[in-house]
C-alpha cells in the first residue's frame, strides 16, 4: 500500500486576501507619498538658494503625486518658465529640485519599505 499525503490550497481565498493586502498597501504607500511630497515641497521652498526678486519662482514650486498602476510617483517641479534655468545655470548653483529629491529619496524608500513589510 502506498501512503499518500496531500496539501490542498484554496487559491480563491488566498487570491482575495492577497488582492486586499495589495490594495491596502497601495493606499498606504500613496498616503505616505502625499505626506512626503508636501515635506519635499516645504523643504524646497524654504531652502531654494536663489534670492527672490518677485517671489514667483519660490511660490510656484509645486509637487504632485501620481499613481500609475502599482507605482506612486512624486513629481517636484517649477511653475515658472525660467525654472529650468535656475536648475542648470552656473553648474546648478541655484538648483533646488534635484538636491531635494536626493535628500528625500532615501528617506522615502525607507519609509515605504516599512509600510510594505
Amino acid at each position: 500500500m502506498v501512503a499518500k499525503m496531500a496539501v490542498r490550497v484554496y487559491h480563491n481565498s488566498m487570491l482575495k486576501n492577497l488582492n486586499y493586502r495589495l490594495a491596502v498597501t497601495g493606499t498606504l504607500v500613496h498616503q505616505y507619498a502625499e505626506q512626503a511630497a508636501q515635506e519635499m515641497l516645504d523643504y524646497a521652498r524654504q531652502n531654494a538658494p536663489w534670492q527672490d526678486r518677485t517671489g514667483d519662482a519660490r511660490s510656484e514650486l509645486g509637487v504632485e503625486v501620481v499613481q500609475d498602476g502599482g507605482q506612486a510617483i512624486i513629481e517636484l517641479y517649477h511653475g515658472v518658465e525660467y525654472g529650468y534655468w535656475l536648475e542648470v545655470i552656473q553648474n546648478g548653483r541655484f538648483a533646488i529640485i534635484m538636491p531635494t529629491l536626493e535628500l528625500y529619496a532615501p528617506r522615502f524608500f525607507l519609509g515605504a519599505g516599512v509600510i510594505i513589510e
